[in-house]
């Protein structure tokens, strides 16, 4: 398993530097929303696999339709002339703290409750 994911890590690294490639602006905006809607995906399900509650499915559910959420709102920002990216980014940064803090919290009960059955 970790192999593989050295791999795929070199692998990008290595076609990064060697595939020159321009991103618009307004790709830069959705590809930084996937990466907080990715980030807040994955803190939620560390969270659930430590609390033994984790589900593929509700896991890959939650990040393609948290995705098509952020990327529309944003679509309908720009046809109505809005800039939700603002919005949107703060809602899923306060999601990623959220989540992070529900982890932070679940690994020092099972620290906690760890020690104390030593």
């Amino acid at each position: 398993m970790v192999r593989y994911i050295i791999s795929g890590l070199l692998t990008g690294i290595v076609l990064g530097i060697v595939v020159p490639f321009n991103i618009s602006l307004l790709n830069e905006k959705v590809l930084l929303l996937l990466i907080l809607v990715g980030i807040d995906v994955i803190f939620s399900g560390i969270n659930a696999k430590l609390l033994k509650q984790f589900e593929y499915l509700l896991f890959t559910n939650e990040f393609i339709l948290n995705s098509i959420l952020s990327v529309g709102l944003i679509y309908l920002g720009n046809i109505m002339g809005l800039d939700l990216f603002s919005a949107v980014s703060l809602v899923l940064i306060f999601k990623v703290f959220y989540n992070l803090n529900k982890l932070i919290k679940t690994i020092v009960c099972t620290l906690k409750n760890k020690n104390s059955l030593v």
